[in-house]
Order: C-alpha cells, then structure tokens, then sequence
C-alpha cells in the first residue's frame, strides 16, 4: 500500500453494524461498509504502486482497458487487501451537503492511545470493463448519540461522499491473501491444477504489484513507453 487517501469519493454506504462498547451507549462503534468507489488508473496507482494498472489491465484494439485474463482465476474476480489502517481525519457527506466529520482524539493519560478518526479495513479491489478499479471498505468509527448518529443510520443503503487523509497501516494481520483459487469443494484435481496455473501469476507478496503478463507483452510495453 502506497498512499490510501480519497478526496470526494462517491460510493454508496450498507447496513451498519452498531456495537455499544463497555455498555457506553455514548461509546458506540459504528462499521460502515462502503461499496463502489471508482478508481481511476491514476488513483490505483496511487494507492497499490506504480503501474499496477498496467499489471491488471490489457489494452485491446479499439483502446478500451479490460482486466487481465487471469482475473478470470479469481473469485469474484476480485483482490483483497488483508491489513488495517487507521485515519487522522475523516469526512462523509450526506444529502443536503451535510458533512459529518470525524478527527483523531488524543490519549487524556500516559496509559492510553489516541483514538483515531477511523480504522479502515476490508479493502477489496475488483477490476472492471473499462479500466475502472471498483473499490470497497469498512470504515470504523464513533459517531456517538448526536446528529451524527442519526444521520448515518439514515443513510444506510444510499449513496454517499468520503474524503479520507493521513492514513497510516495500523499493523499486520495474516499474510496477504494468496491469489490462487480453485472452482469450489467438488473441483475435480486436474481443475484444480489448472486453477492455481492460471493464478500463478496473480500471487504477490505485500507491497508487490500483481503482474499477470507474459513477459512477451512486458517487453511490449517497455517498447510502448520508450516510444513515447
């Protein structure tokens, strides 16, 4: 993960899961899921690296971006990001422009850690016809029993706006999610064999970009980008 912000991502928000923490109603923990932010080639790049557009997308003749073949292995035909991140501020806009606005919160005591704007996880990445990279996450946060509240549960199911900046990677969870899959429980074993072939090239390491290219077309684009 190189730079996860977002600036005025439209994305529609699902049904919130609410947890009273500690039977503090004022201390409630709301998770957001949120769907179907566009990414542009510009802004994945931004986010997983330097070219991995160019990694997941082939070019066909008419000029449209299209997902690599190997996303075809994948279930969903989809990547996900197994880490979680925190935010030092987070801004979600509802209808009527109205911004609800959530900042870190520094520790009161020697003993305690600044409580965060928001903790993102689930991150997952589907490529699309097109060239857009369709991302969805889980945003984390307090909104306690004001306005705010109200608002959010509200706006379950409708769309929304996010602005999300300073974010950081909280820490490690398991090793990132292995690429290679198979068609199910009854898969036969030679499917089986030729699931995790396709995928091969799909498996990364964190902080690698998926490269499903054969190193034929590789050396094309190298040429390509020498050429302009």
């Amino acid at each position: 993960m190189t730079q996860l912000a977002l600036d005025g991502a439209r994305a529609t928000m699902l049904k919130i899961s609410i947890n009273v923490l500690g039977k503090d109603a004022d201390n409630t923990l709301f998770t957001l899921p949120i769907q179907g932010i566009e990414l542009s080639r510009e802004e994945l790049n931004r986010i997983l690296g330097d070219r991995t557009f160019e990694a997941w997308y082939q070019q066909k003749p008419d000029k449209s971006w299209h997902p690599m073949d190997f996303w075809h292995a994948r279930k969903n035909g989809s990547f996900e990001i197994d880490q979680e991140f925190t935010a030092d501020a987070l801004t979600i806009t509802v209808s009527g422009n109205k911004d609800i606005e959530f900042e870190t919160v520094e520790a009161e005591g020697d003993d305690d850690d600044d409580r965060p704007a928001a903790t993102i996880d689930s991150l997952v990445f589907k490529p699309t016809a097109g060239g857009v990279t369709l991302l969805s996450l889980h945003l984390q946060v307090r909104p306690g029993l004001a306005q705010d509240n109200l608002a959010l549960q509200k706006h379950q199911f409708r769309p929304v706006t996010i602005t999300l900046s300073d974010v950081q990677q909280l820490k490690a969870k398991n090793a990132q999610q292995s690429l290679a899959l198979g068609n199910g429980a009854d898969e036969t074993e030679s499917n089986a064999r030729a699931s995790r072939t396709q995928a091969a090239p799909a498996v990364a390491k964190p902080g690698e970009v998926i490269d499903g290219r054969s190193e034929r077309v590789k050396q094309q684009d190298r040429t390509r980008s020498r050429e302009y």
